[in-house]
C-alpha cells in the first residue's frame, strides 16, 4: 500500500496556489460598468410585397452591461437590435423592443432599450412599379 507523502512535490503546489489566486485576482479585480450605446436597427423578414411608408428609427439607445475589458474592445457593429417583421399585414402597427432582440457579444448584458416601441406603417407594393430613373435634361456637352 503506498504511502501519503504530502510534502513531495511542495514546489510544484505552492506553484499552483500561486497562479490560482493571481487568476482569481485577476477575474475578480474587473469592474462591472454600464455603458450607453446607440444601436442600429435591423429589419429581418420584412414580408414580400409590403414596404414600409413614413419615417422610422434606424437606430436605438441600449443601455448594457459588463466587464469594463469586455465593453472597451467592443465596436460599432457589435451590438444590434433585431426586429422580426414575418407575419406582418398592410397598416399601422407597433411593435415592442425588448431586450432579447439585441444581439450582444458574450459577457455583455442589455439592461435597457429605449424606446420600448418602434411605430411603422406598411403598406401594399403598387404592382408594377419600376425604379425611378432620372430624366436627362440638355444636350451632349
Amino acid at each position: 500500500m503506498p504511502r501519503f507523502w504530502p510534502f513531495r512535490h511542495l514546489g510544484l503546489k505552492l506553484l499552483s496556489v500561486g497562479l490560482a489566486a493571481l487568476l482569481w485576482m485577476v477575474v475578480a479585480g474587473e469592474q462591472v460598468v454600464e455603458r450607453g450605446l446607440r444601436v442600429p436597427l435591423e429589419l429581418q423578414r420584412v414580408p414580400p410585397g409590403l414596404e414600409l411608408q413614413g419615417e422610422f428609427p434606424t437606430t436605438i439607445d441600449v443601455r448594457v452591461r459588463g466587464s469594463s475589458g469586455t465593453l472597451s474592445r467592443m465596436t460599432a457593429g457589435d451590438v444590434v437590435v433585431v426586429l422580426d417583421l414575418r407575419g406582418t399585414e398592410p397598416g399601422r402597427h407597433l411593435f415592442p423592443v425588448s431586450p432579447g432582440q439585441v444581439r450582444a457579444p458574450f459577457g455583455v448584458d442589455v439592461v435597457q432599450v429605449i424606446p420600448d416601441t418602434v411605430v411603422m406603417t406598411f403598406v401594399e407594393k403598387a404592382a408594377g412599379s419600376a425604379p425611378a430613373r432620372p430624366a436627362a435634361i440638355g444636350g451632349k456637352p
